[in-house]
């Protein structure tokens, strides 16, 4: 993507109103962690391999009402994890079980996950069936 390009699309991202944000989430100690706050619009986590990034996207995607995977699982240790999402109002939630934010009567298709290894497959794939000519 050429820069001008590239400058262009993060704009009309910056520039989109997003109706509810993840400003806080409590591990309450799993990994070392205990608060990670986040700021508006679009965060990156990023570290070393065994920090815990992984770790603290599971725990936002319990919190979310996302399905997990059985190494999600792994992660949380069967923690409890609370997060507080601000939209018209702070909206408090937890992991367990009527807490998450799909219990509170929030649209969960307004939230979208990709993860990494999925799209690394699919790209993969991609790739192969345009050299092949499938």
């Amino acid at each position: 993507m050429r820069t001008a390009k590239e400058i262009d699309y993060w704009d009309k991202v910056y520039a989109r109103k997003y109706n509810v944000g993840l400003k806080k989430i409590n591990l309450d100690g799993l990994n070392g962690f205990d608060k990670v706050f986040f700021s508006d619009g679009i965060f990156v986590l990023c570290g070393l391999n065994g920090v815990g990034k992984s770790t603290i996207i599971a725990a936002i995607k319990d919190v979310l009402g996302l399905q997990l995977t059985e190494n999600d699982s792994y992660k949380l240790k069967n923690s409890v994890i609370k997060a507080e999402f601000q939209g018209e109002t702070m909206i408090q939630c937890t992991n367990i079980q009527d807490g998450r934010l799909i219990d509170k009567q929030y649209n969960i298709e307004n939230i979208y996950f990709l993860d990494s290894l999925v799209s690394q497959r699919y790209q993969d794939f991609v790739y192969i069936r345009n050299i092949l000519r499938i």
